[in-house]
Order: C-alpha cells, then sequence, then structure tokens
C-alpha cells in the first residue's frame, strides 16, 4: 500500500492483502479455491520503485480472477484511518458501495 500526506490531505492506494484474498478463495469469490491456505501470507501484489508489479497466478479453465486496486485520499485528520480501510476493504464491500455486483 502507498501512503501519501500533507498537512491538508492524505492518500492511500493499494489492493487487497494476501489474507483478504485467502478468504475470497475459501469462498471462490473471484480467486481460485484451489489457491485457499497456499501461500496466503504471500501478497501478489507488490510495491516497488516503478509501481506496482501484481504476479496473476496461472489459472486454469473455467477459473475466475478479479483484482482491485483503490486509491482512496480525505482531509487529514488525526487519528484517522478512513482511507486505509477503504484500500484494504473487501472486494464484495467496494461493489456494495458503488452498486455493483460482479457476475456469478
Amino acid at each position: 500500500m502507498i501512503e501519501a500526506s500533507t498537512s491538508q490531505w492524505t492518500l492511500h492506494i493499494g489492493t487487497e492483502d494476501g489474507d483478504i484474498m485467502n478468504s475470497r478463495a475459501e469462498l471462490d469469490d473471484w480467486y481460485p479455491s484451489r489457491f485457499y491456505k497456499v501461500n496466503f501470507c504471500q501478497k501478489i501484489t507488490i510495491l516497488d520503485l516503478n509501481g506496482f508489479d501484481t504476479e496473476l497466478p496461472i489459472l486454469d479453465i473455467g477459473e475466475r480472477f478479479h483484482i482491485q486496486y483503490v486509491a482512496a485520499y480525505e482531509h487529514t485528520t488525526p487519528d484517522s484511518v478512513n482511507t486505509w480501510l477503504a484500500v484494504d476493504g473487501l472486494k464484495r464491500e467496494s461493489e456494495e458501495l458503488i452498486g455493483l455486483q460482479a457476475p456469478e
């Protein structure tokens, strides 16, 4: 996750972490169930000097994969974690927030 802030604004950019991807694999929620608890602590997206680097897993026929990159910003407020929570949220929470559901 990237964090940048000034005295007026806070920005976070990132993706779901390994634990969230593991929970999606357990539910077969656009992350293959065969990846459940397989390197679940290892993120598939890492931050490097050039930005984000996402290594997509090799998918079998019929498997579905979804990854989201989220950016959130707000006026800087002491002790606020709103932007961090927005970026690290679940895929379905983002979909519900904007009124979108991924096709089954």
